[in-house]
């Protein structure tokens, strides 16, 4: 069970670096809502990479994809494998290198990866998140946001969310318990906390409890595999590939 927000430890909610310090920015073009993606890449990056669906190119990705090769910037994709999930697993095996990361995403989804090494910014918010910056706009942790919203809904993913519970309500279970697996197996923890309606609460996750936890496998992202990239890979390119 989850300690309460006032017991946590300060030092687990600092960050090391901040977004302009980043060595590598990485790109979630699928989950961007500018038209073109490379004017949101810093004028002082030359270390980037823009990541890309591994299945279901659109003409949308295809002419960004087009565009970033022809300006020397590295292109990303893997079968199978969604941008999102090709952002964990090339930022965090990027900072078990020393590297310090910015991803580039307006998807909340991705804030799941913000670390003291790691921030999210958000071009449509014009914000950059730490874990801290996580915590103030959503009320939970990073690693809990995959739990935040197979209960709250993250409509790209087709995850509805949990029928019949408020998204200040997710917040507020998110504060007690550690995610959707320890609430859908502790129900009868709701009345301990004197959560309001508590018999409604554990028959709304009863009904709901195999695609509550369905969702929020399917909303974690693997930071923990190693990918084979570095950061010279990701060097822009000096010349211009003609298309």
């Amino acid at each position: 069970m989850k300690d309460s927000p006032k017991g946590r430890n300060s030092a687990r909610s600092s960050s090391t670096t901040r977004a302009s310090d980043a060595s590598v920015v990485l790109l979630d073009v699928p989950g961007l809502k500018a038209r073109d993606p490379l004017a949101l890449i810093p004028e002082a990056a030359d270390h980037a990479a823009l990541l890309f669906p591994g299945d279901g190119m659109t003409p949308r990705l295809n002419t960004a994809w087009n565009s970033a090769v022809q300006a020397g910037w590295y292109c990303f994709r893997q079968e199978g494998c969604t941008s999102a999930q090709s952002a964990a697993g090339l930022a965090y095996t990027l900072v078990r290198q020393g590297e310090t990361v910015e991803i580039l995403s307006d998807d909340p989804i991705l804030l799941q990866l913000a670390g003291p090494r790691v921030w999210v910014r958000s071009p449509s918010r014009r914000r950059a998140y730490d874990p801290e910056a996580v915590r103030r706009a959503y009320g939970v942790d990073p690693w809990q946001v995959p739990d935040y919203f197979a209960l709250a809904g993250h409509r790209p993913s087709g995850a509805p969310g949990c029928l019949g519970l408020t998204r200040a309500l997710a917040r507020r279970l998110l504060e007690r318990f550690s995610g959707v697996e320890e609430l859908v197996a502790r129900p009868d923890l709701l009345e301990i906390w004197a959560y309001p309606r508590p018999g409604h609460l554990q028959t709304l996750l009863a009904k709901q409890a195999g695609r509550l936890r369905s969702d929020a496998r399917k909303l974690h992202l693997d930071t923990g595999a190693e990918w084979n990239v570095n950061r010279e890979m990701l060097k822009r390119k000096k010349y211009a590939i003609l298309i």
